[in-house]
């Protein structure tokens, strides 16, 4: 449960590790059920990719000392992972053209998740990789979700020309950074 608390809100791969600038900010689909879609895959997603991280380490990369392609593995593997996913849910569910169309930015948030999950300690148990990867996942969507609800409220709210686009997103995440630093100390990891 420690694991989860501090992957989830303390140590949020969003935010501490900067990693959501690229897609939140700038690829981001502005519509919520796209980014919400992608937040619940991602979550499946990233447990699956912390618990074949795990056996790996444990079977392969540390007994050959190949601990350094640790980081390509997870980000080959969640990329491939994310992009077939997203293209078999839309085949799946909506075989037309009017399903949610989340591949292209779903492949990317799926790079960011492994890269955030490569940059934490190998975990030291089966259960601790798959709290590691719940908890990444979900407080990646605790900051996406409501980032992308401010995005297209603010999207058609009344902003000063100087802070329309990255400037007004930006405000917002540090905000949201500074909202999240307040969860320190919360769980002594």
């Amino acid at each position: 449960m420690t694991t989860l608390i501090a992957t989830a809100l303390l140590q949020n791969a969003v935010l501490s590790l900067g990693l959501g600038l690229i897609p939140a900010l700038l690829l981001a689909p502005v519509r919520l059920d796209r980014v919400a879609w992608a937040g619940l895959l991602g979550i499946p997603l990233s447990m699956f990719v912390a618990a074949f991280d795990h056996a790996t380490q444990l079977l392969w990369l540390r007994p050959q000392g190949w601990e350094a392609l640790r980081l390509p593995l997870l980000l080959g593997l969640t990329a491939l992972l994310a992009q077939i996913l997203a293209f078999g849910l839309r085949r799946r569910i909506a075989p037309d053209a009017h399903g949610p169309r989340i591949a292209p930015w779903f492949g990317l948030y799926g790079t960011l998740l492994g890269l955030a999950l490569a940059l934490m300690p190998p975990a030291a148990s089966f259960g601790a990789a798959l709290a590691s990867g719940f908890g990444t996942a979900a407080g990646a969507a605790l900051v996406l979700i409501p980032l992308a609800a401010l995005r297209h409220h603010l999207a058609s709210a009344d902003t000063p020309h100087a802070f329309q686009g990255l400037p007004i997103a930006l405000v917002t995440l540090g905000l949201a950074a500074l909202a999240f630093l307040g969860f320190n100390g919360l769980v002594k990891v």
